[in-house]
């Protein structure tokens, strides 16, 4: 599809399912591949987005639903949400670069932490403990 007809397709919800039987996908497929309920599926296409759980949830899900059927330009599908979905963003934390949400690992090591200072420590107490334990023998 030209980008032009691309974002008339997309002139709301419906053009979701419109491209997604157009591209083959069934919908019990495409439930499966974004890892949600038919009927929350059934929300998006139809645009009854206060039926989600929120923001968090909503925009990766559109994004992935976009995904998988070949529009890559995020905002065409952003003018598919509610205002105050749209202006999420600035709620959460994510990397600009890639306009994406990125998780927070728990030693701290995702996306090029040094570490928690407190888990490390933690973690060298308790292997010492360990040694110790193991290595003591009564005398």
């Amino acid at each position: 599809m030209q980008q032009a007809t691309l974002g008339e397709v997309l002139a709301s919800a419906d053009g979701l399912r419109a491209l997604r039987i157009a591209h083959g996908v069934d919908g019990h497929d495409m439930a499966a591949h974004l890892g949600v309920p038919l009927r929350q599926l059934d929300a998006i296409e139809e645009g009854r987005w206060e039926e989600l759980p929120g923001p968090a949830f909503v925009r990766p899900l559109l994004f992935a639903y976009g995904r998988r059927i070949g529009v890559e330009d995020r905002s065409l599908l952003l003018r598919l949400l509610p205002r105050e979905l749209q202006d999420a963003d600035s709620t959460l934390q994510g990397d600009a670069r890639q306009s994406r949400l990125l998780p927070r690992g728990l030693l701290g090591f995702a996306h090029g932490g040094a570490g928690r200072g407190l888990v490390w420590s933690s973690l060298a107490l308790c292997a010492s403990i360990v040694v110790i334990h193991f290595y003591a023998r009564p005398f």
